[in-house]
């Protein structure tokens, strides 16, 4: 039997083993996303402008809530403590106990406590660490692309609506100078041919009317997909009296291009490598041997012989074990491939970095083009094209004999003005959005910005210029 002495020693050994084994550090993974998927009568009401789109988009995106998922189970395996690798304890029943002179020896118990390595024991939590970071930034960067994707749909519909209206109004215009043409051609100041190209022209407007609702269908169609499916569009689907400023910006190129350089999708790629790099560690250090603690206990009985010395003590033992690491080119080569990736992804995300710096320079002078154009057509264009159709309305209200072809021109001329600065502020409101898709972050707008002299050159080059007064100094002396 096990004397209650034993009993006790071995027992609290064991406890004070497996305590000091299992207590680690617990690490907090941060702010996660959010993964509830809002129902659709639970999300923000839809009232035709594109915060509300953008906002309902993204508490219904299945993408943003598998990438959440994937961030929020990152982030469980990250919560996990550095604890030591788990010992053992093994229990040996003598079935023939081993006479000594002291007594037999009938049971045994056996405890091995590994010693890991730190980099062992701190890498695999480093790691899953980093990747609950890429997790997030992969996260933060779908919602600034559905951001962007759902204003692309946004301003596409508000472009259709826009022409739309110009259409109906233009039409109307037709209708009215079909009449007056038909007055005219009572009293022979008009003629059939007039008439005919009047009529010949509102068709063609109806036709191109009618065509806007096909695209209308897909721009919406692509929209709804964006929400989530399951959502009623409002009417109007879009608030088509707001006008989308032409607005200037007030951040440098080099500022911007800085900004988009701490997007979250670089962070992604350089916390998926420091986790390699944590990984490489952890093999690493597996080449080199293990080595382990040993306590042994040995209960011993009674002694045959009365009077024997240490009758009846129990053996009790402490060791050392290594194991002798027999793959050591399996793990260096795993570290070097670790490595190698790491390398690979800030390869990939320096050749990111790199479009990143193109696309924002691009979008940016999209922007100060077509601010300025839209400041050119709704200021200067869109009045001089006014003045001559009430010109040539003018003439045929005064009673002179219509030259309805220039007036059909001019009409025309007017028209397509106004779809081009439509055309105009909704590609400036779609590059404002792609440009804070690429910064990760709201834009700072000046709006109070001059009109642009048309004959000026919009770049002129300051070399030139020097040189140019270099020689007009010449001449002059």
């Amino acid at each position: 039997m096990i004397s209650h002495s034993s009993l006790r020693w071995c027992s609290a050994l064991s406890f004070v083993l497996f305590s000091a084994c299992a207590r680690g550090e617990r690490s907090s993974p941060g702010t996660l996303p959010p993964i509830e998927r809002v129902a659709a009568s639970d999300a923000a009401a839809l009232d035709g402008s594109l915060v509300a789109y953008q906002s309902h988009a993204r508490a219904r995106s299945p993408r943003l809530r598998a990438l959440a998922l994937q961030a929020h189970a990152s982030g469980r395996r990250a919560r996990r403590p550095a604890s030591w690798p788990r010992p053992t304890l093994q229990y040996t029943a003598l079935l023939r106990p081993v006479e000594t002179r002291v007594g037999p020896q009938r049971q045994r118990v056996m405890a091995r406590v590994p010693l890991p390595w730190r980099a062992e024991r701190r890498a695999p939590q480093e790691a899953a660490r980093h990747r609950t970071d890429a997790a997030q930034r992969r996260y933060e960067a779908a919602a600034l692309e559905l951001d962007a994707s759902v204003a692309e749909r946004y301003w596409a519909l508000w472009r259709l609506a826009r022409r739309d209206r110009h259409l109906t109004d233009q039409v109307a215009l037709l209708a009215q100078l079909a009449e007056t043409v038909r007055t005219r051609m009572a009293v022979g100041a008009a003629s059939l041919a007039d008439l005919q190209q009047v009529e010949l022209r509102a068709t063609r407007l109806r036709d191109a009317r009618r065509s806007i609702g096909a695209e209308v269908r897909i721009e919406r169609a692509a929209l709804r997909a964006l929400l989530g499916g399951e959502v009623a569009l409002p009417s109007p689907v879009v608030d088509v009296e707001a006008d989308p400023p032409a607005a200037r910006l007030t951040e440098t190129l080099a500022a911007l291009q800085e900004a988009a350089h701490a997007r979250p999708v670089l962070a992604a790629a350089e916390s998926s490598a420091r986790a390699a790099l944590a990984q490489a560690e952890a093999q690493a250090a597996a080449r080199l041997p293990r080595l382990a603690l040993t306590f042994d206990w040995m209960e011993t009985g009674p002694a045959r012989q009365p009077g024997v010395m240490g009758d009846g003590r129990d053996a009790v033992g402490v060791g050392v074990m290594v194991s002798v690491p027999t793959d050591v080119q399996q793990h260096r080569d795993d570290a070097d491939a670790l490595r190698f990736e790491a390398e690979a992804m800030r390869a990939g995300a320096a050749h990111v970095a790199l479009d990143i710096d193109a696309r924002v320079e691009a979008i940016v002078a999209r922007l100060e083009d077509t601010a300025a154009r839209v400041r050119l057509h709704e200021g200067t264009l869109a009045v001089q094209a006014a003045a001559a159709l009430e010109s040539r309305v003018g003439e045929l209200v005064s009673g002179a004999r219509p030259d309805v072809v220039a007036l059909l021109a001019a009409q025309h001329e007017a028209l397509e003005i106004a779809l081009a600065a439509d055309e105009l502020r909704a590609a400036h409101a779609l590059a404002w959005a792609q440009l804070e898709r690429e910064v990760g972050r709201p834009l700072a707008a000046d709006e109070a910005d001059p009109d642009p002299d048309p004959e000026a050159d919009p770049d002129p080059d300051p070399e030139t210029e020097t040189e140019t007064e270099t020689e007009t100094e010449t001449e002059t002396e």
